[in-house]
């Protein structure tokens, strides 16, 4: 079983795959894995190193590493991979599970004010845009078949649903 979580920064990722991991699941957020997440120029598609202060995301794109995505997931074992990237689209289809975390404006401004453990998010005018465009790309995502699972729950709760969302698949 593959399962992909995505949803907005702040949404809960992180702290999801690293309960499933503490659980003994194959559970990996991409941004911590080397070489599976790329920085890169939107006109070019090149690599490029991360700007600081404020990300202008019509001038970039965060993109899994297909190599990578696929050594991740050749696992005969259930994985979970954890991330928000800009290329999600392409790999859907090696997922048996697509979830989406929400979780309302006012968490989710909270969660991305008071965070520290991504420099992404930090500043202001990310913050603005991230908690804007949280609805919009969650909608994006269960269009294209996203399972909604609301993340503003305690932890524990919320990692039984991802699990009883994903027994349900098999």
């Amino acid at each position: 079983m593959k399962v992909f979580i995505t949803g907005s920064a702040g949404t809960g990722k992180t702290t999801v795959i690293k309960t499933l991991a503490e659980k003994g699941y194959a559970a990996y957020d991409t941004d911590d894995v080397p070489g599976s997440t790329q920085l890169e120029l939107r006109a070019t598609g090149e690599p490029t190193n991360w700007p600081t202060g404020y990300v202008d995301w019509a001038k970039y794109s965060w993109r899994w590493q297909e190599d990578k995505i696929r050594e991740l997931l050749a696992s005969d074992d259930t994985v979970f991979l954890g991330a928000v990237v800009g290329n999600w689209q392409a790999f859907v289809k090696f997922f048996d599970v697509f979830i989406v975390l929400t979780v309302d404006t006012v968490i989710l401004y909270e969660r991305l004010t008071s965070r520290d453990v991504h420099e992404f998010g930090q500043n202001p005018q990310n913050i603005q845009l991230t908690v804007e465009h949280a609805k919009k790309k969650t909608a994006e995502f269960i269009e294209a078949g996203a399972i909604a699972i609301d993340s503003g729950r305690p932890i524990l709760e919320v990692v039984s649903n991802i699990l009883r969302v994903t027994d349900a698949h098999c």
